[in-house]
């Protein structure tokens, strides 16, 4: 099982894999999104949206030749908007990862319409990983980093908390 995950403010996808010891960072590979950096709500307003999403579907050969534009040599469909995107009364469509057949450079700094770009080696280079209806894409504004001494002090205090307000509920 692999997640892909595209942290905006630095540019850059994550390929993670799933292991008996959890989740393994195995590639960093750069990447370029919308040219607004809020979170997109609705059609056109150049933002990559942020939040859980699912590649659907892959177009490419003759199909992706059919579509025009400059998408590389694939394209993978992404589930925006997804069901809490519509509760949201986001709206939109078209949201893919793809791949340039001119490198990052003309995408560059994020000027893409929402989509996540890539370089098409890159992108071919793990697109053997990607399954429809069971890879993950997640995108955020920013990935924030922290340790396992970090999680384990906030799982302590969260625990603490709750036991406290049950025995004081209780009371």
């Amino acid at each position: 099982q692999v997640s892909l995950l595209v942290d905006k403010e630095k540019q850059r996808l994550l390929l993670y894999t799933f292991t008996q010891n959890g989740p393994q960072l195995k590639q960093i590979l750069p990447c370029t999104t919308g040219s607004n950096h809020f979170d997109k709500f609705k059609k056109g307003d150049n933002s990559t949206p942020e939040g859980v999403y699912f590649i659907k579907r892959s177009i490419e050969g003759a199909a992706l030749k059919r579509l025009g534009g400059d998408y590389g040599n694939m394209v993978f469909v992404l589930s925006y908007p997804n069901i809490f995107d519509r509760l949201l009364g986001k709206d939109g469509y078209g949201i893919w990862l793809h791949g340039s057949n001119q490198g990052l450079k003309p995408w560059l700094p994020q000027a893409t319409h929402g989509c996540v770009v890539m370089n098409n080696a890159d992108l071919l280079e793990i697109a053997h990983t990607i399954y429809p209806g069971k890879t993950p894409l997640i995108i955020t504004k920013k990935v924030i980093w922290v340790t396992p001494e970090e999680i384990e002090k906030w799982d302590k205090e969260i625990h603490s908390f709750l036991y406290k307000w049950k025995t004081s509920w209780g009371n």
